[in-house]
C-alpha cells in the first residue's frame, strides 16, 4: 500500500585525487670568514581533479530498502568533475655579513589553471634587511640582552582561491 509520503531516495558519491611534486636545491657558502651566502631554488606542481555524482529518487514502497531501485520515480541525476592545476617557481638569497647585516630578496612566480589564459601568471618578490644588534660590541657586555634583532621586509603575495567554474551535466 502507497501512503501519501513515499520515502525518498539520495545517493551522492565523491573522488578527489590530488598529486603533488616538488624539488628545492640549497647552496650555502661563506667566503673569508665574514661573507655568508645562501641560495634556494625550486618548483613546485599541485594537480587536484574531483569528480562526483549525485542522484535523487522517490516512491520507494519501504523504507526497509535503502538503494535508488527501491524507488519508481527518478528525479535528478547529475555528474561532476573539476580539475585545477598550480605551477610554481621560486627562489631566494640571502646575505649577511659578519652575522650582523642580513640583506634577502626572493621571488616566486605562480600560474593556476583558475585564471584565464592572459592572466594565468603571477610574480611575488619580496626583500628584507635585518641588523643583529646584540653582535654589536657596545652590547656585548649588557647581560639583560642575549639576541636583539632588527628586521624590516617587504613582499607581495596572491591567491588563487576563487570560485571554481563547475561543469554539471544533467542526466
Amino acid at each position: 500500500m502507497y501512503t501519501r509520503h513515499r520515502e525518498m531516495r539520495y545517493s551522492q558519491y565523491d573522488e578527489g585525487r590530488d598529486r603533488q611534486l616538488e624539488g628545492v636545491l640549497t647552496y650555502d657558502k661563506t667566503f673569508a670568514g665574514r661573507h655568508h651566502f645562501n641560495f634556494v631554488g625550486g618548483v613546485s606542481q599541485l594537480y587536484l581533479q574531483d569528480l562526483g555524482t549525485r542522484s535523487e529518487a522517490e516512491g520507494a514502497s519501504s523504507d526497509l530498502i535503502w538503494t535508488l531501485n527501491a524507488a519508481p520515480l527518478k528525479l535528478d541525476a547529475s555528474t561532476n568533475r573539476t580539475e585545477d592545476a598550480l605551477l610554481s617557481q621560486f627562489g631566494r638569497i640571502s646575505y649577511d655579513f659578519n652575522k650582523k647585516y642580513l640583506l634577502g630578496a626572493s621571488l616566486r612566480r605562480d600560474g593556476s589553471s583558475r585564471f584565464a589564459e592572459d592572466n594565468r601568471w603571477g610574480y611575488f618578490p619580496g626583500v628584507s634587511a635585518g641588523w643583529v644588534v646584540s653582535e654589536e660590541e657596545f652590547l656585548k657586555s649588557v647581560s639583560a640582552i642575549n639576541t636583539l634583532k632588527l628586521k624590516t621586509s617587504y613582499g607581495q603575495t596572491g591567491n588563487n582561491e576563487v570560485v571554481t567554474i563547475m561543469l554539471e551535466y544533467t542526466l
